[in-house]
């Protein structure tokens, strides 16, 4: 068990055993790594108790736990990037979803993904962009779906053409109404960007291993 890279293991070295040992067995105000730190203060200054040896066991089991963890991360991050480096550029991959819907993976650039659901109302849907660090990390963050707000741009100004076309004329207030659609899509996409950042994320993450 080693702490001497720990940030509370330089913090606490001037504690008395008595503060120490009150860390070490304080789990719920205490996270893992300062009643580590505490721990190893004590075994160097010959600080030993039955007390202490319990919670140290404790402890290898949470640090043993945190690196299962990361292994599983780690690997699920190995299949993650071998499924989205096997699609091709500006190409997109679909998978069909056990509820009908459909998810989609376009590959941006050589690291840069763009992630989404389609369904009936993922026109002002938020997407996920994915990209892939130099150490093999994934980054995620939400994004507005630019294709949606460029086609109801484009819808409402051929509207607003063909009225002028067929009256001639038009109104302040009716460009403004007609305008206001790209303008609500983003909005709506743009509130819903917390929740359906973890939805699609969440989705992605548990569909695209299944479809290696």
């Amino acid at each position: 068990m080693k702490s001497t890279n720990n940030f509370f293991y330089k913090k606490y070295q001037t504690l008395s055993n008595n503060e120490l040992e009150k860390i070490a067995q304080n789990n719920i105000k205490y996270v893992s790594e300062a009643r580590l730190a505490a721990i190893s203060i004590l075994k160097e200054r010959n600080y030993d108790s039955h007390i202490n040896k319990k919670i140290e066991n404790e402890l290898d089991i949470i640090e043993n736990n945190k690196l299962q963890q990361l292994k599983e991360k780690n690997k699920q991050n190995e299949t993650i990037i071998s499924t989205l480096e096997s699609i091709q550029h500006r190409k997109t991959a679909r998978y069909k979803l056990s509820n009908g819907n459909e998810l989609q993976v376009k590959r941006l650039k050589t690291n840069k993904y763009q992630i989404r659901i389609e369904h009936y109302m993922s026109i002002i849907s938020p997407v996920v962009i994915c990209k892939i660090n130099e150490n093999n990390q994934i980054n995620y963050f939400p994004f507005f779906h630019t294709n949606s707000i460029l086609f109801s741009l484009i819808i409402s100004f051929i509207l607003l053409g063909y009225i002028w076309y067929e009256l001639g004329t038009i109104s302040n207030e009716l460009i403004l109404i007609i305008l206001a659609f790209p303008i609500i899509n983003t909005i709506l996409q743009l509130i819903s960007f917390t929740y359906k950042h973890k939805l699609i994320l969440s989705t992605f993450k548990q569909e695209i291993q299944k479809f290696r």
